[in-house]
């Protein structure tokens, strides 16, 4: 049962997509991340599930012919509602109605699907059939209903989600709005591509006409490409946060170089498989805890010296405190390691580095990057190797 060529991108898409959004235990909690899991997670088993060689693979394992309709559009179902409950918690709103809207949901779509199973089962469709099971039953009774059934309810979530999310991407900016306009983009080619031909080609059927080709080789094209646009829509915005956090991660890298010989406590090694954002939370834990272990030893009047050379020399305030800071670091980095008696063992004296987000961390290190950096009269650390 291997997934075929038509198939492969999206479903190897939705994959990685479900694998980058991996949250930590405590965010399963949050509603949103659950409805883009489920999303995600189903997406890719429905279109598994929809291969014809799946079909008929599955039909053969249960014995029972066409079993894998009402599995496919069940999945198909399961996968609606969790594209209308996730645009409904990205959306966002009162935790109370919130909540109250996607129970609400939730229930719909699970009765439709336990419909769909149920009217499955009322019908007869003896003949297997892989490819063409919408148009070549479209006139059995129970099976139509059913068939119209998944239909409506896939045409409902897709209308809902293209709207809402067509709506937020005016309102958001960078990755996070082309994130939106691709998913917004699958909505249509869903509609367009999936929905329009499978009507189209059951109404057909019931007016004696056929149009059976729209159903078998124009909406699994259709789908795939939606299932693509979507599954990139998902990934766009977390790869742009890797990416910026392994640019920090490498922006921090003198800083950590500098520090890293301080006696800190141990933290576990980073693994490969660990994301950037991870190992940047851990490179910003390990030099929080190196300068708190250097903190008795910064000195004031360096701090103070270095400053004023740097206003001096005609560097603007901002500037002048993240060259006053460097020479602060650097100059206790010298009384730690010669085992110097400590200035600052109240730890009145912070650094502005550390008093401000992550991006004056970066600066911080890039200004020890620079010869001039040291202040203080004693030569700059040599470069050491960064893990």
């Amino acid at each position: 049962m291997k997934p075929t060529s038509l198939y492969l991108i999206p479903i190897v898409l939705l994959c990685v997509a479900f694998l980058v959004h991996l949250p930590v235990r405590q965010k399963w909690q949050v509603p949103v991340i659950r409805s883009g899991y489920a999303v995600l997670l189903i997406g890719a088993l429905t279109l598994f599930h929809a291969q014809p060689a799946v079909i008929h693979e599955v039909n053969d394992l249960t014995g029972i012919a066409n079993f894998s309709a009402p599995l496919v559009y069940a999945l198909n179902t399961g996968f609606s509602g969790a594209c209308l409950a996730l645009v409904i918690n990205w959306r966002g709103g009162e935790p109370d109605w919130l909540r109250r809207v996607w129970l609400r949901c939730l229930s719909l779509y699970s009765i439709c699907a336990a419909a769909v199973v149920i009217l499955f089962v009322l019908g007869e469709a003896p003949a297997e059939r892989t490819t063409d099971f919408d148009s070549y039953y479209a006139t059995t009774p129970y099976i139509r209903e059913m068939i119209l059934l998944y239909l409506a309810a896939h045409s409902v979530a897709m209308i809902t989600m293209l709207w809402l999310c067509a709506t937020w991407q005016r309102e958001v900016h960078g990755m996070l709005r082309a994130g939106l306009l691709m998913i917004v983009a699958g909505a249509i080619f869903d509609i367009a591509g999936f929905q329009a031909t499978k009507y189209a080609s059951v109404v057909a059927r019931w007016n004696h006409h056929d149009l059976d080709y729209l159903s078998t080789s124009v909406a699994p094209v259709g789908v795939s490409i939606a299932a693509f646009l979507v599954a990139v829509g998902f990934i766009l915005p977390r790869a742009s946060g890797q990416w910026e956090a392994l640019a920090t991660h490498r922006d921090l890298g003198r800083l950590w170089a500098v520090l890293r010989d301080v006696d800190i406590p141990v933290q576990p090694s980073p693994g490969w498989w660990w994301l950037p954002t991870t190992r940047l939370t851990l490179r910003e834990a390990n030099i929080h805890d190196a300068l708190l272990r250097l903190n008795p030893h910064f000195s004031p009047h360096v701090r103070e010296q270095a400053h004023a050379d740097a206003r001096a020399a005609g560097l603007p305030p901002g500037d002048a405190d993240v060259a006053a800071d460097a020479a602060v670091v650097v100059q206790a980095l010298h009384a730690y390691t010669a085992d110097l008696p400590p200035t600052n063992e109240a730890g009145d004296h912070q650094l502005h580095a550390t008093q401000g987000n992550i991006g004056a961390l970066a600066a911080l290190s890039q200004a020890l990057s620079r010869p001039a950096a040291d202040a203080t009269g004693h030569p700059s650390p040599a470069t050491r190797s960064q893990p």
